[in-house]
Parts: structure tokens; sequence; C-alpha cells
């Protein structure tokens, strides 16, 4: 029987293939050998030793920004992090800008006799990457319903109360249960805008404005030319004014030893420890006495916050607003130094002072303590009416 068309193209093609396989196979490539890295024994036991004394002691912790300063100061103390997807990113980033950690003393002590401490806390990481994190420091909130008691987080509930220009102004005004004070004194006058009332307040404040300001005076107004005290991420976007203090720095900051030395020039370096450090301890503590039944209580919970103040001319402090997560970028060398050492004296009080009451808190001093409230026991319902006729 003769093979029809598509048969012989079919019994080509399968004969081309067959000469294609011996030919490949008639070849000799280079021999491929895949190598797996060397696997160092000896960290590998000191990671695993590590790794066990911390999940003992509770010290597995994880951080999620830009904090190298926490986390060099938390391995120092000898926890270990439990690395998340965003703090991987960060770290290559870290590691590809040719940052070392060992910048900031990121290491533990057992480990600075590797050649390499970031290998070691790598391999710890991966380690514990199953356990339960018990010292969060985050960017975000997390819901603390999530968390067990033990755990440890860096934020406050509902700390809007007091962290937003509305939540201050309306919470400040039922300041008169707590203290005498009158918050008109310390805080500027706020209008909150969604009311009626204030709006219309408002409005006629504003329109009495306007026939008081100078109109050539606004003329000279302009964003080009400007100085915005210690808010370096507004003024890194303008031009230093022409018009300002010569002795203010570039950068528009001063430490307060710098600031007290133009004082004592002025002649007013007293009212610095008689009115302004005294006047922004009390406001601090009007503020938090009148949410403090508003944010969530949650044992192991703490926060930094960053409160703005400006001074008067006989330095009496004005609260402007507070902060939550306030940036702790090294932008000039004012906050290189403040916020290396606010972020350390944060750890002392909340993890070395907790299990050593001598221990060094650096630079945070207790400016309040509230008496305890006595709860009466509770014996049972034991209702009763009384009255007269009338």
């Amino acid at each position: 029987m003769e093979a029809t068309g598509s048969d012989k193209a079919i019994i080509l093609k399968k004969k081309k293939r067959e000469d294609a396989i011996k030919h490949c196979a008639s070849r000799k490539f280079p021999e491929v050998r895949a190598e797996l890295p060397e696997l160092n024994t000896d960290r590998l036991k000191m990671a695993r030793i590590l790794v066990g004394k911390a999940i003992e002691t509770k010290k597995i912790f994880s951080i999620e920004g830009p904090y190298p300063v926490i986390r060099a100061a938390l391995r120092a103390r000898g926890w270990i992090e439990r690395c998340t997807d965003a703090s991987k990113q960060q770290a290559q980033k870290r590691h590809s800008s040719g940052t070392s950690a060992l910048k900031y003393n990121d290491t533990l002590e057992d480990a600075e006799k590797e050649p390499n401490p970031d290998q070691l806390h790598n391999l710890m990481s991966r380690l514990v990457k199953n356990d339960m994190v018990n010292f969060y420091w985050t960017t975000v909130r997390i819901n603390p319903k999530s968390l067990q008691i033990n755990q440890i987080i860096n934020h406050f509930a509902n700390a809007g109360t007091f962290t937003t220009k509305v939540g201050l102004c309306v919470n400040l005004r039922n300041l008169h249960w707590f203290d005498t004070a009158d918050p008109a004194t310390f805080l500027p006058r706020c209008y909150i805008l969604t009311e009626e009332d204030e709006r219309q307040a408002f409005i006629a404040v504003d329109v009495c404005c306007s026939f008081t300001v100078n109109l050539d005076l606004l003329e000279k107004c302009t964003t080009c030319s400007s100085v915005h005290l210690c808010n370096n991420s507004i003024q890194c976007h303008l031009r230093p004014s022409h018009q300002r203090h010569w002795k203010i720095p570039a950068h528009n900051m001063w430490l307060d030893d710098q600031l007290k030395a133009f004082l004592a020039e002025q002649g007013t370096e007293a009212l610095w420890e008689a009115v302004a450090v005294p006047g922004m301890k009390k406001n601090i503590i009007h503020t938090l006495q009148t949410v403090q039944d508003q944010i969530g209580s949650r044992k192991n919970t703490f926060e930094l916050y960053g409160a703005d103040f400006m001074l008067g001319m006989m330095l009496n402090p004005w609260l402007i607003e507070i902060n939550s997560s306030p940036t702790m970028a090294p932008s000039t060398s004012v906050t290189a130094q403040l916020c290396a050492a606010v972020q350390e004296d944060t750890l002392r009080v909340v993890l070395d002072w907790r299990v050593d009451c001598s221990a060094n808190t650096g630079d945070f001093e207790l400016i309040y303590r509230q008496a305890a409230v006595d709860v009466p026991p509770y014996l049972g319902a034991n209702l009763i009416v009384e009255g007269f006729a009338v």
C-alpha cells in the first residue's frame, strides 16, 4: 500500500526529529554543577542559641518604617527582629545604597565576633519567622483587639482626640472640669467651621481683619522667601528670608543651649526656666487631662508625640498642635542629634525602666502623676426610692 502525501509528511517530520535528537546526543556540552553556598555551622549554632534565649525572654520585635536607631538599640539589648515584607524591602534599599548597619552600632555583644553581623541577624530573623512578636514599632496603627495583653505596641487607639486641631480645640474646652486654667491663655482661638455659630463667628472676624490689614503689606508677602521655625519639611522647599536674624543657621534650628545663649544676650534667659518650660509642661498636662477618658486604655501600650509651641514676647508658650508619629529622620545636624537621643531614651523608659525602676531614662522626666481613684466595692443590687408627698 503506497503512502499518501500526508503520510509522507508525517514520516518526514518524525525522521527529522529523530535526526535532531541524535545530533544533540552526539554533542558535548560543558559540565555545569550547581553549588550551594557553604553553610557556616558556627554561625548557625550561635544563631540558634541566641534565638532560643530571645524566645524564652520574650524578645522578638517587629519594625515597620525607617527606624535604624530603634533597630540598633533593640538588637543591642538582645532582641531579635521578625522581618515583615516592608522591613525586608527597606533592608534591601539600605544595602543597595551602601549604608552599613554598623553605622548605628547595629550589633549584639555576642555577634561582634562575626565578620558580618548582618548575616547573623538575617539568619536569626528567619529562625523566628513563625514566633509571636513581643514588641511592635510601626508607623501604622494595629487593632489592639488582635494583640495579646503582653504584646507591646507604640500606638494608642483614638489618639486623634488631641492629635487633630479639631480634637484639640473641642476637648480643651472641657478643661474646667479638671483645672482652673483657661485654654484661651495657651491655645490660639480656633473655629470649627462645621458648626454654624462657629462659622459665623469666623466670618465676622475675617471680615473685620480684611479692613484692618494694610494692602501694601499683603503685596510684599511671598511664598518664595520665608522662614518656618522648626518645621524643616516645609522650610526645605523655600528660600530663606533675607530679613531673618543673622544668627539663625541655614536649617533654621537651634539646640536648647543655643537658644538659651541667645536669650542670655537679650537679658531674658531666666524666663526660659521660669516661664517657657513650666508653661509647656502645663499645656501638655492639661491636654491629656481632657482626653484621658477617650484614648484607648491598654496595658503595654505607649506612644511618642511631638508638641509644637510658639513663644510670646515674654516667652509664654502657645500650643499650636500635637503630632502623632513625629518624623525621626536626621534631616539636619540638630535633628540628627535629638531624634537619635529621643528614640534611645524612649526604649529606656518603655523597656529598661519597667524591669528596673532605677534605670537611666535619659532626658525624660515624670511631669505629672495622677492620683488613683478609689473604686467602691460592688455589693450587689440594692436599689431604693425615697421621697415625700407633694
